[in-house]
């Protein structure tokens, strides 16, 4: 069907919303077996690309039955793919590292983007969820960085770059920190070059989370965090760098700079977000009644 095969090219386009617009005027009884499996496998790709919910993994189930069962390897390989992105976006990160892992394995060696973003995922599930170590999470990030360059896709390289810093960000050994330093510079320095001020404004917020949390360099971390809000500005709906900033004000002593920043943070958005802002109202009140008694 030509006007599939039409929504395939937007998907490879990233022209996610207009993928999603053709595909939903599109009536599935109106077409035969294959026809329905690759309907199944776009609509979910361009869904979760274009973050909209989803709620069921019958969908994604049926592309992947029958793509196990034919000798499309690239449509196999991508069924299992985006079966793990559904089981992700379900709350089953066992389920997706299984159906990742797959994907992994069963792509042809030259389905680099398709293999990149499975290490990709699997990177991001054992970054985040209780399914493994920061180790595994590494190795995934490094292996899909190599692909990413090779594509090239600066965009998940980037996100691959932000990622292993934020992640060497952590560590204690005195090796892994430089790492983390260098990865986050090299991610600000590809972030601008492709004029990404999304990545510009996460990395210059690890920095400066890095030498507040890791270094207890307060000057340093403010000015990263200061940085850091000035490229957000107000498209960025978030308050942890505003927070960095108001802390590292407070230990330095600055109590008025301290409020400024987190007076205009963003709303939080989430619970720990929220204990963050009221711990730092605390800390200021304290920080003001020593000083004056």
């Amino acid at each position: 069907m030509a006007a599939l095969t039409q929504i395939d090219s937007l998907l490879q386009k990233k022209d996610y919303a207009e993928a999603v617009k053709e595909i939903s005027v599109i009536d599935p009884a109106s077409l035969d077996e294959g026809e329905r499996a690759l309907y199944a496998l776009l609509l979910t790709e361009a869904e979760y690309k274009n973050y909209d919910p989803i709620t069921s993994d019958a969908l994604i189930n049926q592309a992947v039955r029958y793509y196990q069962g034919s000798n499309d390897r690239e449509k196999a390989t991508r069924s299992l793919l985006y079966q793990g992105c559904v089981y992700e976006v379900l709350g089953e990160p066992e389920k997706a590292v299984d159906s990742y892992n797959k994907a992994d394995e069963s792509a042809d060696r030259r389905d680099i983007a398709n293999k990149a973003y499975a290490k990709l995922r699997l990177g991001v599930l054992y970054q985040g969820y209780a399914v493994g170590a920061k180790k595994i999470a590494l190795e995934k990030y490094f292996e899909a960085l190599q692909l990413y360059r090779l594509l090239p896709d600066r965009h998940y390289e980037l996100l691959c770059l932000t990622n292993i810093g934020a992640i060497y960000r952590d560590f204690k050994e005195e090796e892994k920190q430089d790492s983390a330093l260098y990865y986050i510079d090299s991610a600000i320095d590809l972030a601008k070059k492709q004029n990404e001020e999304f990545f510009i404004f996460s990395n210059l917020y690890h920095k400066a989370e890095f030498y507040e949390l890791v270094k207890r360099d307060y000057r340093n971390a403010k000015n990263y965090a200061v940085r850091a809000i000035r490229i957000g500005g107000r498209e960025i709906d978030h308050p942890r760098a505003h927070y960095c900033a108001a802390k590292s004000y407070i230990r330095l002593g600055q109590i008025d700079s301290a409020l400024y920043y987190l007076n205009r943070s963003p709303e939080s958005v989430s619970a720990n977000d929220s204990i963050m802002y009221y711990n730092l109202l605390a800390d200021i009140s304290r920080y003001k009644n020593d000083h004056e008694s």
